[in-house]
C-alpha cells in the first residue's frame, strides 16, 4: 500500500526510492559518508607523508653512501668533485657544492644552491626541501686536504610525481570506500528504520482520516513488518494504542446506537402512551353518544314511516282539505318531504353505522383492553389499519386514489403483540401513502400480501411510489432519520418498527426497491416474517 508524506503525495516502501524520498534516509547518509571520509581520511592521509620520508631516507641514505664511497676511492677534491660530476647523468644528483672548513669554496658544478657554507655547516646530514621539484642536503667529508662541507642537490621529480599519484590512487580509495559504505549503511538504515517509520506513520494518518471520517479505523500494517529492534516495541507500542483507540470507538459507537435506541424507546413509549390515553377517552366519550344515536335512529325511522303512513292515510280518506291545510302543504312540500326523508334516515343511519365501525378499528388497532401477547388474526390488523387510514386513499391535486389489492392467504392466527404488530402495520402503510404522494401517477396502488409458509407468516407491503434511492437505502432505520420536512416526522416509525418485529417478536423487517418496468417509479416491498 502506498504511503502518503505531508503533501498527501504517495512513498513508496521500495528501498532505493525510499533512500532517495526519504529525508531521514538523506540526512543519515550525509552523516554517514562525512564520517566515514573524515575516518579514512585520518587513517590513509599519513600514508602519504610516510611514503614522502621514505622516499627522502632513501635519497638522503643514498647520498651518505655514495659520498662515503667517493671519499674512499677519490680522496682528493678535485678527484672527487670530477667523480661526482661523472655519477650525475646516471642519479637524480642536479649539482653540488664543496667547501673546505673555513667557508672556502673548492668547486661546484650544477644549478647555483640556494643555501651556502653557513646555513649547509648547521644543517649537515639534514635534507632541506626546497620546492616541489628539488631536494638539497649537506655531508661532512673528510679528504686529503681536510675536512669539507658538501652541499648536494637532487631533482624530485620522481618523487612529487610518486606521492602525486599515491595522494590520487589514496583519495580514490577513500572516496570509493566511503560511497559503498555509506551506501550500504544507507540501504540497511531504510530497510530495518526508515521503511518501517514511514509504514507506521501511514497506518496513522489512515487512522486519523478514518477517525476524523467517523469511521471504523483499520488495522495497523506495521507489526506485520518484522524489525527485531527498539522500534519494533515502539510499533508494538502504536499498535497497542490503536487498539485502545479502535476499541474506544467502538464503545462510544455502541454507546451512542444504545443511547439513540434508548432516546427512540422513549419517545416511542411516550407516544404510544399518550395515544393509548387519547385513544381510551376517545373511545369512551364517543361510544355513548354513538350507541346513544344509533340506537334512537331505529325509533325515529319507524316513527317517521309512521307518520308518513298516516298523513298518506288521511291524503286518501279526506278528498277535500281545507284551504288553509292546503296552503301549508304547499309551504312545506310535503311530497318532498315523503320522498326525501327516508333517504335522510337512511344517509344517517350508514354514518353512525361508519362512526361505529370507526371506533371499533381505532379500539383494535391500539388494543387498549388487552393482555401483550395474544392469539390474534393479522388480517384484522391490517384491516383496522386500512379502515383508519381511508381518507389518506382518496385523490390529490398530485396523484389519483389509491387502489389497495389485497392478496391474504390462507394464515392461520398467531401469537404476538397485537398493539405492536398494528403499529408496525401501520406505519409501513402510511410510508407506501407517503411515496405515491410523492409520486405523480394515474395509477398510485399499494399491494398488501399474506402467506403462510414452513411455520412462519410473510406480510408483503408493495407501492408503486418514488421509492428509496440507494445512496439512502443504509440509513432508513436509524433513528431519527427522515426525508420529511421539518415538523412532518422525527423519523422514528421505520425504527421502531424495525425493533418491535426483530427484538420482540424475532422475526426480519426487510425491504426492497426497484425501478418498475416503464421506469415511471419504483416498486418499495417490505417484508414481514414472523416465526
Amino acid at each position: 500500500m502506498p504511503l502518503i508524506d505531508k503533501n498527501m503525495e504517495p512513498l513508496s516502501l521500495h528501498p532505493i526510492r525510499s533512500i532517495l524520498t526519504s529525508r531521514l534516509s538523506r540526512q543519515l547518509g550525509l552523516w554517514v559518508f562525512g564520517g566515514i571520509l573524515v575516518v579514512e581520511a585520518m587513517i590513509f592521509l599519513p600514508s602519504a607523508y610516510r611514503r614522502k620520508s621514505e622516499q627522502l631516507e632513501i635519497i638522503q641514505m643514498t647520498a651518505e653512501a655514495t659520498v662515503h664511497t667517493l671519499a674512499a676511492t677519490a680522496p682528493e677534491s678535485q678527484g672527487f668533485i670530477d667523480r661526482l660530476v661523472t655519477l650525475s647523468p646516471n642519479t637524480p644528483l642536479m649539482g653540488a657544492a664543496l667547501y673546505r672548513a673555513n667557508g672556502e669554496l673548492v668547486n661546484q658544478f650544477g644549478p647555483v644552491m640556494n643555501f651556502h657554507f653557513e646555513p649547509a655547516q648547521s644543517r649537515q646530514n639534514q635534507l632541506r626541501y626546497t620546492s616541489p621539484w628539488c631536494y638539497e642536503i649537506a655531508l661532512p667529508v673528510k679528504l686529503q686536504e681536510g675536512p669539507h662541507y658538501l652541499l648536494l642537490a637532487y631533482d624530485a621529480t620522481s618523487v612529487a610525481q610518486d606521492l602525486v599519484a599515491f595522494s590520487l590512487r589514496v583519495s580514490g580509495l577513500i572516496l570509493l570506500i566511503s560511497v559503498s559504505v555509506t551506501i550500504l549503511m544507507m540501504w540497511i538504515v531504510s530497510r530495518r528504520l526508515i521503511n518501517p517509520i514511514l509504514l507506521l506513520r501511514s497506518d496513522m494518518l489512515r487512522s486519523g482520516r478514518a477517525i476524523a471520517a467517523g469511521q471504523s479505523p483499520a488495522a495497523f500494517e506495521s507489526p506485520q513488518y518484522n524489525t527485531q529492534n527498539e522500534l519494533f516495541e515502539v510499533i508494538q507500542a502504536f499498535h497497542q494504542s490503536h487498539q485502545q483507540i479502535v476499541g474506544a470507538i467502538a464503545a462510544r459507537d455502541r454507546s451512542e446506537a444504545n443511547l439513540k435506541q434508548t432516546q427512540a424507546r422513549l419517545i416511542h413509549t411516550e407516544k404510544m402512551s399518550s395515544l393509548g390515553q387519547l385513544g381510551a377517552g376517545f373511545a369512551h366519550e364517543i361510544n355513548n353518544p354513538i350507541n346513544f344515536i344509533d340506537a334512537n335512529l331505529k325509533h325515529i325511522t319507524n316513527y317517521g314511516q309512521d307518520l308518513l303512513t298516516t298523513i298518506a292515510q288521511y291524503q286518501q280518506e279526506l278528498t277535500h282539505p281545507s284551504i288553509a291545510l292546503q296552503a301549508k302543504i304547499a309551504a312545506i312540500d310535503l311530497e318532498f318531504i315523503q320522498e326525501d326523508m327516508p333517504k335522510i334516515l337512511q344517509s344517517m343511519q350508514s354514518g353512525s353505522t361508519r362512526i361505529r365501525d370507526l371506533v371499533v378499528s381505532f379500539r383494535d388497532f391500539v388494543r387498549l383492553d388487552e393482555a401483550d401477547q395474544k392469539v390474534v388474526d393479522i388480517h384484522q390488523g391490517l384491516e383496522s389499519c386500512l379502515s383508519l387510514l381511508q381518507s389518506r386513499l382518496l385523490p390529490t391535486p398530485v396523484r389519483a386514489a389509491i387502489v389497495i389489492q389485497r392478496h391474504y392467504g390462507d394464515v392461520p392466527p398467531i401469537q404476538c403483540y397485537p398493539k405492536q404488530l398494528n403499529q408496525v402495520f401501520m406505519s409501513l402503510i402510511t410510508n407506501a401513502i407517503e411515496a405515491l404522494d410523492r409520486q405523480a401517477g394515474e395509477s398510485p396502488l399499494i399491494t398488501i400480501t399474506t402467506a403462510y409458509h414452513r411455520d412462519a407468516v410473510m406480510i408483503q407491503i408493495t407501492d408503486n411510489g418514488i421509492g428509496i434511492q440507494p445512496e439512502i437505502q443504509s440509513k432508513i432505520f436509524d433513528p431519527f432519520f427522515t426525508t420529511k420536512d421539518v415538523g412532518q416526522g422525527m423519523g422514528l416509525g421505520l425504527t421502531n418498527s424495525y425493533q418491535i418485529i426483530q427484538d420482540m417478536h424475532h422475526g426480519r423487517l426487510e425491504f426492497t426497491s426497484t425501478p418498475t418496468a416503464n421506469r415511471d417509479g419504483m416498486t418499495t416491498t417490505f417484508t414481514i416474517c414472523l416465526p
